[in-house]
């Protein structure tokens, strides 16, 4: 029951509640992968990008195989600025999952800030192939970026 009562909280955007929810949950069942994950899911939404990605590398290292997870992951350690970590958490997550425009775009935004400017120009181009408009502010920000880090010709 009080799983359902954290995820009614996350879902009504109450995400202070529903952290405190899964911290309590997670305190009782410290070995659920997927309550880590909800964990760090509201800390997420919190912009508590430090105690998220924590959350993520216990959700991993419980379940490695939890596909989703290394996408959380990713995110998180990106927000952090922990650059490299978000290639190898979205490159292990390419292993379990098909890449989605959304991966393309963090691998290629990692890249960047590690100044890889040929794999980062790369994934931009991936990621645009794949978005198809779903993603508009995203697409003008690979747009850019490929102006701003591809030789001129």
């Amino acid at each position: 029951m009080q799983r359902d009562i954290a995820e009614i909280y996350s879902t009504a955007g109450r995400n202070d509640l529903a952290e405190a929810s899964y911290r309590a949950l997670v305190t009782a069942h410290p070995n659920d992968a997927e309550l880590h994950r909800r964990l760090g899911q509201s800390l997420l939404r919190e912009k508590k990008f430090p105690e998220a990605q924590q959350e993520f590398m216990l959700t991993v290292k419980l379940k490695p195989d939890m596909g989703e997870a290394y996408g959380d992951l990713a995110f998180a350690a990106g927000e952090n600025g922990d650059f490299a970590l978000a290639i190898r958490a979205l490159d292990a997550r390419a292993r379990l999952l098909p890449e989605i425009p959304i991966t393309y775009f963090l691998r290629a935004s990692a890249y960047d800030h590690l100044h890889d400017y040929k794999k980062a120009a790369a994934n931009y181009r991936d990621f645009l192939k794949t978005a198809n408009g779903q993603y508009p502010d995203y697409e003008w920000k690979a747009k850019h970026r490929l102006i701003a880090i591809e030789p001129k010709k």
